[in-house]
Order: structure tokens, then sequence, then C-alpha cells
């Protein structure tokens, strides 16, 4: 697990592209042509509003380990509240989602779709068109294709149209 770099393991690769291509970006460097911050060189693949995450150096610790702790567990308890098991059936099913090798990766190399996956926890649960607005726009910001979560502007109107005949 982890990226391995002269006997020194690295936990949570994806996560540490990103901050180190902020850290770069505030020293002024192009980080999508290079980014010498990177333990492995790699360029910025990901939007650009990633590289206004504050970076402070005091603070690598909780960038690092902390954050990406606290997040993994946020996610497993989304997922758990989701699926909500009371049965065999929905434990075999937290099973089977926690313990996929897709989200084994995701969940190891801190991937960027875990936020994504997050917002649109969130996007489900709101009911405030400006809140999901902004959150469409964030994720999309990040990476190109939750702009898909548009259609979710569309479904409300019509649901508010639905009701409001309806009532």
């Amino acid at each position: 697990p982890g990226i391995k770099i002269n006997n020194q393991f690295f936990l949570f690769g994806d996560w540490i592209a990103i901050i180190s291509a902020a850290k770069c970006n505030l020293l002024g460097i192009d980080v999508f042509l290079q980014n010498p911050c990177d333990i492995l060189g790699r360029k910025h693949v990901y939007g650009d509003i990633l590289l206004f995450i504050p970076y402070f150096e005091s603070l690598e610790i909780f960038y690092f380990l902390y954050f990406p702790i606290f997040l993994m567990t946020v996610f497993i308890f989304v997922v758990l509240r989701i699926i909500n098991p009371n049965n065999k059936l929905g434990y075999i099913l937290i099973f089977l989602v926690i313990l996929n090798p897709s989200t084994l990766l995701l969940i190891e190399r801190l991937n960027l779709d875990l936020f994504i996956f997050l917002i649109v926890v969130l996007l489900s649960y709101s009911r405030l068109p400006f809140l999901n607005y902004i959150l469409v726009c964030l994720s999309t910001l990040m990476k190109f294709y939750p702009i898909i979560l548009i259609v979710n502007f569309f479904i409300e109107k019509k649901r508010q149209l639905i009701n409001s005949i309806l009532l």
C-alpha cells in the first residue's frame, strides 16, 4: 500500500500529488508543466481550484495524515449511514461496498473521487438550490465529469413543479 521510494512509504499518493502541487504553485511554479515538489515529479492533472489549498509547512502532518484519516472515517460513516445495515444482507452489502478493490484503491490513494462522492451525498440531502449550485461548481472545478450533476437542478425544478400542481 502507498508509494515506496528509497525504502520510505508514502500513504495517500493522489492526495500527496494535490498538496505538493499546491505547495509548488505557491512558489510560482507552473505545476501543469512540471511539479518538482511531488515525490514522483507528477504534473498536476486536476482542476485549478485545488491549487488554492492553503499550505503551511508547520501543518504537514495534518495534511498528510490527520486530514486523510478524517476523510476516510467520514466516508465510511456516510456509507454505513446510507446503507444502514439491519440484517445479514445489509452487512454483506457493506462488506462488498467498502472492501471491493476500487473502494480500497480510493481509500489507499485518497483519490479525489472520494471528495466528489461526499459532495454528491451532500447534494442528495440538500434542498437548498444555491448550496447545490456551489457544490456542483466546486466539484466540477476539481474534476470535469461532475458537470453531469447539473441534471439535479432540472430534476429539482420538475419535482417542485409537480408538487405545486398537486398541492
